[in-house]
């Protein structure tokens, strides 16, 4: 699934994309995205193809891969979590802020 907007998760209970699903928020979209909602999802693989990057607004978890590329994800006060069979790639992108990796 491609986004080009804000991924706003507002469940009654977790949300979780598994196999073969991966989100991505895609280049085409101006400005920083965010991911938020009062509710966690846990995304499968996600990918960061925005070069303004991405916010968290609440705490996201990625049990697959975080790809990161050239672009960024920008925490604040959250964190994000990469589960223990998870896994990061990049070139120059980064996390700002909390990145956690269960072991």
């Amino acid at each position: 699934m491609t986004l080009l907007g804000n991924w706003t998760n507002n469940a009654t209970g977790t949300v979780t994309f598994t196999a073969p699903h991966t989100v991505v928020f895609g280049a085409a979209a101006s400005g920083a995205r965010s991911i938020g909602g009062s509710t966690t999802t846990t995304f499968l693989n996600l990918t960061v193809n925005n070069a303004s990057g991405v916010n968290l607004s609440t705490n996201a978890t990625v049990s697959g891969t975080l790809a990161l590329g050239a672009n960024k994800v920008v925490t604040g006060a959250n964190v994000l979590i990469v589960g223990s069979a998870g896994s990061v790639t990049r070139t120059s992108g980064y996390v700002f802020g909390s990145l956690r990796k269960s072991a």
